[in-house]
This record gives structure tokens, sequence and C-alpha cells, in this order.
């Protein structure tokens, strides 16, 4: 019922008119992204999933990004994979399927297949400013803490390769010492998290 009431109620103003949108989402309201993950995971455990379990050995997707893994096996192929994803409504929706691939971005993952393994390192985007809260900032001290580990706790849980999480920890000293940190106060904050992510994998 509330689900409803936010789908049918879309009440908005456009200059001097008043308008209630009929077809479709309202962008930005939150209740859109749960709407359509709902949607999209009765589709997958109904269709998808059933009728390709003997080659998807891994489907995850976070709203409108997919990542899978397949292997070739029986009668179906992966155009036939591609098309059914397309049975979305009406012709609504599109799904834009990459082919086949050996190593793809998922949100900040990169994965690659290599030698029947799957490693995973950190992505991060060319355009991102890493705009972290400045040294002079008004903010409570433990912010920083805060910070520092739950970025090395990503990365360290990302990364596979112990050479990929020492680049990207490398990279966030220097971005912090680029917002106004000084060495001295955050290189003792990198190594109590660095000891402590050692010790949780003894």
């Amino acid at each position: 019922e509330l689900t409803s009431l936010v789908m049918k109620n879309n009440h908005f103003k456009f200059g001097d008119t008043a308008w209630l949108q009929l077809i479709g989402t309202a962008m930005g309201t939150p209740m859109a992204c749960i709407y359509a993950t709902i949607y999209f995971a009765w589709k997958e455990m109904s269709e998808v999933i059933p009728r390709f379990k003997d080659n998807l050995h891994l489907l995850c997707r976070f709203i409108d990004d997919i990542v899978g893994v397949w292997t070739p096996s029986g009668a179906e192929t992966f155009d036939s994979f591609a098309k059914c994803l397309q049975i979305y409504g009406p012709g609504k929706l599109k799904w834009v399927v990459s082919n086949l691939m050996d190593k793809v971005i998922m949100l900040d993952l990169s994965l690659e297949l290599k030698d029947g393994k799957v490693n995973t390192k950190t992505y991060q985007k060319s355009l991102n400013l890493y705009a972290y809260v400045p040294r002079h900032s008004a903010h409570p001290p433990g912010l920083l803490r805060a910070l520092i580990i739950s970025q090395l706790s990503r990365y360290h849980r990302q990364c596979t390769k112990l050479a990929d999480y020492e680049h990207f920890a490398h990279l966030l000293l220097k971005r912090l010492m680029k917002r106004g940190y000084g060495r001295k106060e955050i290189e003792p904050l990198f190594l109590e998290v660095a000891q402590r992510l050692d010790r949780d994998c003894e």
C-alpha cells in the first residue's frame, strides 16, 4: 500500500502548472531504487537464474549494474542470456550487455579472471577529485582516524595482491597530505590500521 501511494502520487510543479506523473518512476525518490531492485530480483530469481543455472556461476547486481561469471555449457548460449535480460515489460527497459571478457570493472572494483581464479583490486576513476575533509576543517578529530580505517580496510578487502593494496594505501597518504595533513600526524594511524589488518588475517 505504501509503495502504491508513493508510485501513484508523484505531484510536481512546472512553472505555474501542476502535474501528476502517470508513467514511470519519479526520479530522485528513495523509493525508485528499492522498487527497481525488487523487480529485477524477482525477474532474476524466477526466470534468469533457473534457466541459466548451468552457465552462471555468479550473478551480482547493484541496482542497474550487473556482473557475472559465465561458462559455456549445454544448449544455452550467451546470446540467449543477453536476449533474456531484455524481456522486462513492454520494451521500456533495455540492458547494455557487454561481450564476454576476462577483465571487467564493477563500481569500485576491478575483476580479472586468470588461471581459473578471480583476482580483484580497487578501481578508482580518473576524474575523482578525492576532496577529503581538509586539515583546517572543524570536524571532530576522530573523523580522520575513521576515514583512514575505512579506506585502508576497503583496499585490503578488495585487493587480492598485497602490492595493489600498498599502492592504494600510498595514494591515500599522498592525497591526505595534499589536503593539509602532516605526514607525522597520519603515518601512526596508517601503521595502527595495518597492524590491525595483519592480526585479523592471522
